[in-house]
C-alpha cells in the first residue's frame, strides 16, 4: 500500500511509518493518505491541535466522511487496521457520504431544467390567451 503525507511518500507502507507520521505533525502536515489503489483509501486531514482530524475513506468509487473529528489514537488505529486489511475500524464511527462535484453538478443541471420547464409552461399559458 502507498502512504502519502505533506512531506513524505512511500510505496510500501509499514506500521512504523504510520505511527511516525501520525505522531509527527510537521512531517505529516495537514494530510495523510493510505491507499490500496485510486478507488480505495483512508485519509485524515487537518491539524489535531484544532479539534482533531477529519477522517474519510473511499471504497469502490464512493467516499465517506466520519461525522465527528477523530483523535491521533483513533486515526492511528484506523490506519493500522486498514493496513492489515481489516474493516472493523469502520464500525467505530458514524459515516456520511461525501458529495462529489460531479454529482453536485448533475443535480444543479436537473434543477435548472425543471425551473426552465416550469417557466416555459407559465409563458405558454400567459401568451396563448
Amino acid at each position: 500500500m502507498k502512504i502519502n503525507a505533506a512531506d513524505y511518500s512511500s510505496n510500501n507502507a509499514t506500521p512504523e511509518q504510520i505511527r511516525e507520521l501520525i505522531s509527527d505533525d510537521r512531517k505529516r502536515g495537514e494530510f495523510m493518505i493510505l491507499e490500496r489503489n485510486d478507488n480505495e483509501f483512508v485519509q485524515i486531514a487537518g491539524e489535531v491541535a484544532s479539534n482533531g482530524f477529519i477522517l474519510e475513506y473511499r471504497d469502490g468509487g464512493k467516499q465517506y466522511r466520519c461525522t465527528r473529528s477523530v483523535s491521533k489514537v483513533e486515526a492511528e488505529r484506523s490506519f493500522l487496521d486498514y493496513l492489515d486489511g481489516l474493516d472493523s475500524w469502520k464500525s467505530r464511527f458514524t459515516w456520511e457520504p461525501v458529495e462529489s462535484s460531479q454529482s453536485s453538478g448533475r443535480i444543479a443541471i436537473v434543477v435548472i431544467v425543471v425551473i426552465l420547464a416550469i417557466l416555459a409552461c407559465f409563458a405558454f399559458r400567459f401568451f396563448s390567451r
